[in-house]
């Protein structure tokens, strides 16, 4: 009986690490750059433009927050202090639920906490629980709301995951803006950041460069250990009844094993050296992928950059905790 309740506990946290492994999937595709120099939103907007009519394949995102806004509600009375991402190009590439916000000049967006306080109980179906409330107000009970932020009104057209209280806004309704941080998004993911320095250098801009596809096929990798550890302990108790059915059994889940593997193990492009003589590329792969992380350590990471983490953390924990109770 404690074996089944292991076994049981450890499928649902294998379940929830492939959830938010999923969530994550293409927000981890993303490189986000801090800007040398803080970029108008006119050059922003003309860089979007022109990205998005040429054939590089390259999605850009220009944001910027400002911290401890206050938004109200006046028909609730109800009032939330959040921060507020103001955005130029494709937000999806921040929050997928938030596509359409470039062409929604007074929209917004709201985090599922702060609709619900806002917006009140009968907004989000009499019911407080986040997930819940989340679906319902994302379907249409948070839509056509109107909220305030100082002299400007925003009509609320869904609610975003975010750890946070947050409001993500089209850059417009800002007036006078300056971006220092921008996300990119490519059709080709392989070699990311070697992509976002072309970019750059295409547009006359420089900055600091944060990828997470390391962190990414880490996890990913780590989530395969799951079943591998399963096969490999059923081909173990195979082993063990000595029978030729069993062997056959054992050698056929063998080749399921490796097939497994061989399929699903993923090694980013940049991890592989051109020659395998070239025994400083682990060097400089690892003193790249240092900075890397430490970059991501220094950097004021944005509501989007942290759910991000956040959720890559969730899965680490879900992943590990699920091998722990089978091993």
């Amino acid at each position: 009986m404690r074996r089944i309740l292991k076994f049981t506990a450890a499928v649902i946290l294998f379940s929830l690490a492939l959830h938010e492994q999923a969530i994550n999937w293409s927000g981890a595709d993303t490189v986000t750059v801090f800007l040398t120099e803080p970029l108008k939103r006119d050059r922003a907007e003309e860089i979007c433009t022109r990205e998005a009519e040429g054939e590089n394949g390259v999605t850009v995102c220009f944001w910027q927050e400002q911290p401890e806004a206050e938004i109200l509600c006046r028909e609730t009375g109800q009032n939330c202090r959040v921060r507020q991402l103001f955005a130029e190009g494709n937000t999806e590439l921040l929050f997928p639920e938030a596509a359409l916000l470039t062409w929604l000049q007074e929209g917004c967006y709201l985090d599922v906490k702060t609709a619900v306080e806002l917006l009140g109980a009968e907004a989000s179906g009499g019911s407080f629980d986040a997930e819940q409330s989340g679906k319902l107000l994302g379907a249409g009970a948070a839509k056509g709301q109107i909220i305030w932020g100082g002299e400007n009104s925003f009509t609320v057209k869904g609610t975003v995951r975010s750890e946070e209280r947050l409001m993500v806004c089209p850059a417009q309704t800002k007036g006078e803006l300056m971006f220092s941080t921008l996300t990119l998004g490519f059709s080709d993911d392989g070699n990311l950041r070697g992509q976002a320095e072309q970019f750059l250098m295409r547009n006359g801009l420089s900055g600091k460069t944060v990828e997470l596809t390391f962190l990414k096929s880490l996890l990913h990798n780590l989530l395969l250990l799951f079943p591998a550890i399963l096969i490999i302990k059923q081909i173990f108790y195979l082993l063990k009844k000595k029978k030729k059915l069993c062997f056959l059994a054992a050698a056929g889940m063998a080749v399921l094993f490796l097939r497994l593997l061989a399929k699903n193990i993923w090694i980013p492009e940049d991890m592989i050296p051109t020659r395998w003589s070239d025994f400083s590329f682990w060097e400089s792969w690892w003193q790249g992928e240092k900075e890397n992380l430490l970059q991501i350590i220094r950097s004021p990471m944005g509501a989007a950059h942290l759910n991000l983490l956040f959720r890559m953390g969730k899965t680490f924990v879900y992943g590990l905790g699920a091998i722990f109770l089978i091993v």
